[in-house]
């Protein structure tokens, strides 16, 4: 008789966790088919979830290689089209020409506002110095704080939470 009650509570916390994970997966079709055959037993539904768990992460890590790559393939571009730029500029300068018109663009170069270019600051005027203060928050201080029972106005320790630790081999 008990293992039928533990059965039917296994049956009743998979069926929760199955509406609860397509609650949080909502049209996400490709998620719903880990689901599709409707699982009965508690540690089947968990284990389909944790591996998809486990291909949304590596998916993650892997976007997140993606986008470093891509990132760097950015800055290559924009370095690429800086010097050609500059390669330009240079030609119509030594020809004194300083609006080119050609029939995908018109060119032209012209003189920019000269910037002050620190180079030794160590050695410029106090009177050419701004101070400048930061004030920032102490969370640490909050926390420790808010642990040993003090009230901090404007703060509060957030609602105890769970976490989820997946090791797999």
């Amino acid at each position: 008789m008990l293992d039928l009650d533990k059965l039917k509570a296994e049956a009743s916390a998979a069926e929760i966790l199955i509406a609860n994970y397509n609650d949080t997966i909502g049209d996400d079709e490709d998620a719903k088919l880990v689901l599709i055959e409707g699982e009965t037993n508690l540690n089947e539904a968990i284990a389909k979830i944790v591996d998809r768990i486990q291909e949304d992460e590596a998916m993650e890590d892997a976007l997140k290689a993606r986008i470093a790559t891509i990132n760097e393939r950015k800055k290559r571009f924009a370095h690429r089209a800086a010097l050609a730029r500059t390669c330009i500029a240079s030609a119509m300068e030594q020809i004194n020409q300083p609006k080119l018109e050609l029939d995908i663009a018109t060119l032209s170069y012209r003189n920019v506002a000269r910037k002050a270019e620190i180079i030794d600051k160590s050695i410029i005027p106090t009177n050419y110095m701004t101070e400048v203060v930061t004030v920032e928050i102490d969370t640490k201080r909050i926390q420790a704080d808010l642990r040993d029972g003090k009230e901090v106005p404007g703060a509060q320790l957030e609602p105890q939470r769970k976490t989820l630790a997946i090791r797999s081999s």
